[in-house]
């Protein structure tokens, strides 16, 4: 509701000190008091005048009861947007705490704080998440990448696709000097284990941490993001070709890149549940089952989208860093 102009407020101000000081003080500029004093100071001013009342009395008070029910009811809303902005602030503090560093990952032995590095985890109390997966624990993952580029813009026609609109094909190349891998695991608030990191969950969730920085992956990423591409940019007869307009459409193709590889991580993520009965079991082949989650056959099986421009990184599924990157927390 939109607030009352401060002409309205001025002449209710006015007609309430017309009234006897001895019934109610008027309230000090920027003062109001609770949002129903006012009706009940009109009221009072009427049975003041009740008695012997005049026509220009009869309206002042009218109209004074009136704009005091209007400005209470003003006051009713203001104060109660204050109050939700209140807890709302109250929420957010509240979660901001929760994201807090989790007091586990100073305690974490050396070979999960190297996953803990890499992968940029934290790790959070939040049961209603969990409630809603109906998991014990959960890890997300995120891809976050920083990237320039340079382009050319080469021929312009009509756009088949859009009529009145025209299409222009540009050549750009993406470089990305920045990537990161960005993990929350999710735990329950009344898991409170005296040795968390050698329980199953832990070791299944840092498991799946394995997988999104497995170093095949970061190769992927770096081979895949940096290159060049060519890109259809298209807009409409009442715009003009633009920067903006070629931003947009490279931005579009990041994340199309970006989201095909998270894809292919969870993929590798939902295998790696299903062959540990989401960590309640171990897996029958340790080392095959994760040396073989970014290699050609698994790529392909999966349709991965980019498979031929990343064949010659992920050929040798056995790599020495590879087997180390997993040996490092297996079960002994």
């Amino acid at each position: 509701m939109d607030s009352p102009s401060p002409d309205s407020i001025q002449a209710t101000e006015y007609l309430l000190l017309k009234c006897p000081q001895s019934i109610h003080p008027a309230p000090k500029s920027g003062t109001w008091g609770t949002p129903w004093q006012f009706p009940r100071v009109a009221w009072q001013c009427a049975k003041q005048f009740l008695c012997n009342p005049t026509k220009h009395q009869m309206t002042s008070i009218l109209l004074t009861s009136l704009l005091a029910l209007i400005i209470a009811h003003l006051l009713d809303c203001s104060e109660s947007r204050n109050r939700a902005q209140e807890e709302t602030q109250a929420t957010r503090q509240s979660s901001n705490a929760d994201l807090s560093p989790h007091p586990w990952i100073e305690t974490a032995p050396p070979a999960i704080a190297r996953l803990i590095a890499l992968g940029n985890v934290q790790i959070n109390i939040d049961d209603q998440r969990l409630d809603e997966a109906r998991k014990q624990a959960l890890t997300h993952f995120k891809i976050k990448a920083d990237y320039r580029y340079l382009y050319t813009q080469q021929s312009t026609r009509v756009d088949p696709k859009n009529d009145g609109g025209y299409v222009a094909r540009i050549n750009a190349r993406i470089t990305v000097p920045d990537i990161e891998i960005v993990h929350d695991i999710s735990i329950r608030s009344r898991f409170k284990p005296r040795e968390p990191w050698k329980t199953p969950l832990m070791k299944h969730e840092f498991d799946h941490v394995s997988i999104s920085t497995d170093p095949r992956l970061l190769k992927l990423l770096k081979k895949i993001l940096n290159r060049k591409v060519s890109i259809d940019v298209r807009w409409t007869s009442d715009e003009k070709f633009s920067d903006e307009l070629v931003s947009k459409a490279i931005k579009a193709e990041i994340n199309t890149q970006i989201a095909e590889i998270e894809r292919v991580v969870q993929a590798n993520y939902d295998r790696l549940d299903r062959e540990t009965r989401e960590g309640t079991i171990d897996a029958k082949d340790r080392e095959a089952l994760f040396t073989t989650m970014y290699d050609i056959d698994s790529l392909r099986s999966l349709k991965f989208l980019y498979l031929d421009e990343t064949k010659s990184i992920v050929q040798d599924s056995r790599d020495k860093d590879v087997l180390e990157h997993y040996s490092l927390i297996a079960t002994p």
